[in-house]
């Protein structure tokens, strides 16, 4: 675990921050490439960039509401300016920002979102190689050979011990989340992508919350957490949705 990258004798910055700059930069990198190459104009291009700005505001202060939520801290300005994030409180917020503002300016909703939603996998991708490294999001207690021991002094070490092997559960989802990008860049069509990243984000972060031991918050209910309430109606909205689109286009060509 390497929880800060130290800039000389400047100071440090957290590897999740770090690395979530980085996921978030590629990804800016790589939408303007597919975007250049597509027929859409400069002028929704620059449209989309506005949208994506807006969403990402939302997205920070869409996680901070969450956890907080989820974890039942009082809402004070102090514990919002500190404490952690709850990515899919920031993923539901951003998205909505988003759409919102896509309409507003005018965009396609279409493209507006199928342009996007490879991109927001890879940032996450990232983001969660950093949540490894600083120790958050951790796993449970495992005999297996993917197990990983992490440093005295950090989260997980502070809840099981220094010397027990736990799930990678970070890495679990990041590997599952570059394989989302793949597929949607490669092997989906561009209609069908926002749904099948609700389908397959869904089902991977359901079946990594099973491993995860650190916190999970309540809400509603104990027997599955609020991440996997999330997960269920991410996998039904994009289900329906897919079904739908499928009889849609069936139909168009009949």
């Amino acid at each position: 675990m390497y929880q800060y990258l130290e800039i000389f004798n400047l100071g440090s910055i957290p590897m999740y921050n770090f690395l979530i700059g980085i996921g978030t930069i590629l990804a800016f990198i790589f939408l303007d490439r597919e975007i250049s190459k597509s027929t859409i104009s400069f002028k929704v291009h620059n449209k989309i960039y506005y949208s994506l700005i807006i969403s990402l505001l939302a997205c920070f202060a869409g996680a901070k509401i969450f956890e907080m939520v989820y974890h039942n801290i009082p809402f004070t300005l102090d514990n919002f300016m500190s404490g952690g994030f709850t990515f899919l409180g920031g993923l539901i917020t951003g998205v909505v920002f988003y759409i919102s503002a896509a309409l507003l300016f005018g965009i396609k909703l279409n493209i507006a979102v199928n342009i996007a939603v490879p991109y927001l996998a890879l940032a996450h991708a990232f983001g969660r190689i950093g949540c490894f490294l600083g120790g958050c999001c951790y796993g449970r207690p495992t005999d297996s050979f993917l197990g990983v021991m992490f440093p005295q002094g950090s989260l997980p070490a502070q809840h099981f011990g220094s010397h027990t092997h736990l799930h990678p559960t970070q890495l679990y989802e990041s590997v599952g989340l570059f394989i989302i990008f793949f597929c949607l860049i490669r092997l989906v069509k561009f209609n069908y992508r926002i749904w099948f990243y609700l389908i397959s984000y869904g089902t991977i972060r359901f079946v990594v919350e099973i491993f995860r031991a650190d916190d999970r918050g309540s809400i509603i209910t104990d027997v599955i957490s609020p991440s996997q309430i999330i997960s269920l109606v991410f996998i039904t909205i994009g289900v329906i949705a897919f079904m739908f689109e499928k009889r849609r286009v069936t139909s168009v060509v009949e």
